[in-house]
C-alpha cells in the first residue's frame, strides 16, 4: 500500500489572495441575487425628481414594485437515487500526509522596493519679468512600488528673487516660496546598474509669500492693517534624469524639468493678482537619497 507525500511550503500572497477574493465575489453574489424580486413600480428618476423638493412643497405618491410569487411547485423536483447493493465497495483512497520543509532564509530584499529619504537642492527660473533666478533645496522621501517605478515627495524652501525692471523691490521684501512636489519616475535601466536614466513627470503645489514694505490698510467690515501676504500656484512637469551613483545603499543624482506655473486669481489678503502673471519654469536639481 503506497501513501501519498504531500510537501507543504508557505505559500505567496498570489497563492491565497486569488481565492480570496473568488470567495468573496461569490459571497456578494450570493447576497445580491437573495433579494425579493418585484416588477412594476415608479422609476429611480422620479424618486431622485421627488428627492430635490423642500418639504413644504407638494410630493407625489411614488408606488413600490410588487413581489413576484414564485410557482413552487415547478421549482420542486424529486431526486432518486438509485443503489445497486451488488455494486463491489470500492476501497478508501490513501490518506494523504503532509510533511513540512524547514524554513528557507529570506531572500534579499530589492533597492526597488525600499523606502528612502534624502536632501534635494538646485537652481531654476520663471518665465516673464518680474522674476530672477532662484535657488530651491528641502527634504525628499519615497520609495518604489515595483521594479524601475519610483515616486517621491519633496519639501521645499525656494529663495524668490525679484528682478529689477519689475518695480517690485520697493514694495515687497522677504519675498520666499514653500512648495510641495509630488513626483514619478521610471528607470531604463535595471537596479544593478551604477549609473541609470529615467523620465519623470510631476505636480507641485505652492505659495508666493512676502512681507510689504510699509503696512497697508484695507477696508472690509472695517478698516484692517495688512503686512503681509500671499499667493498660490500650481505647476505640472516633466522631464529627465540620471542617477550618477546607484548602490544598494546610496544613490546621487540629478534631473532636469520644466513645465507651467498657473497663479491663483486673488491673494490671501484679497486683491486681485494683476501682477503676476501664468507663465513656465525650468529647474535643475540635484538628489542624494539613503535607502532604509
Amino acid at each position: 500500500m503506497s501513501l501519498n507525500v504531500v510537501a507543504s511550503a508557505r505559500l505567496a500572497p498570489s497563492a491565497w489572495l486569488g481565492p480570496l477574493v473568488l470567495v468573496f465575489v461569490l459571497a456578494q453574489g450570493c447576497a445580491l441575487g437573495g433579494g425579493e424580486r418585484r416588477t412594476g413600480g415608479s422609476g429611480l428618476s422620479q424618486a431622485a425628481e421627488e428627492a430635490k423638493k423642500e418639504p413644504e412643497e407638494k410630493h407625489k405618491k411614488l408606488e413600490a414594485g410588487r413581489p413576484v410569487e414564485e410557482d413552487k411547485d415547478e421549482d420542486e423536483s424529486e431526486t432518486v437515487v438509485i443503489v445497486d447493493r451488488d455494486e463491489p465497495r470500492v476501497p478508501p483512497a490513501p490518506t494523504a500526509i503532509s510533511i513540512s520543509e524547514p524554513d528557507r532564509p529570506p531572500a534579499p530584499r530589492s533597492i526597488y522596493r525600499r523606502f528612502h529619504l534624502g536632501a534635494v537642492g538646485g537652481l531654476g527660473m520663471v518665465t516673464g519679468d518680474n522674476f530672477g533666478g532662484y535657488g530651491a533645496g528641502g527634504l525628499q522621501v519615497g520609495f518604489f512600488p515595483a521594479p524601475r517605478w519610483r515616486t517621491d515627495l519633496q519639501l521645499l524652501g525656494i529663495g524668490t528673487n525679484l528682478s529689477e525692471t519689475s518695480g517690485l523691490r520697493q514694495s515687497f521684501k522677504g519675498e520666499h516660496e514653500v512648495a510641495l512636489d509630488v513626483s514619478g519616475r521610471y528607470y531604463l535601466t535595471r537596479e544593478n546598474t551604477f549609473v541609470g536614466a529615467y523620465p519623470i513627470v510631476g505636480f507641485r503645489f505652492g505659495s508666493l509669500n512676502w512681507d510689504y514694505a510699509h503696512p497697508i490698510l484695507v477696508e472690509e467690515n472695517g478698516i484692517r492693517r495688512v503686512t503681509s501676504d500671499q499667493l498660490y500656484y500650481y505647476s505640472p512637469y516633466v522631464g529627465v534624469g540620471t542617477s550618477l551613483v546607484q548602490t544598494r545603499h546610496f544613490h546621487l543624482g540629478t534631473q532636469l524639468i520644466g513645465g507651467g506655473r498657473f497663479y491663483e486669481r486673488h491673494t490671501r489678503e484679497g486683491f486681485a493678482n494683476d501682477l503676476f502673471n501664468d507663465g513656465g519654469f525650468m529647474q535643475l536639481m540635484f538628489e542624494m537619497t539613503v535607502p532604509f
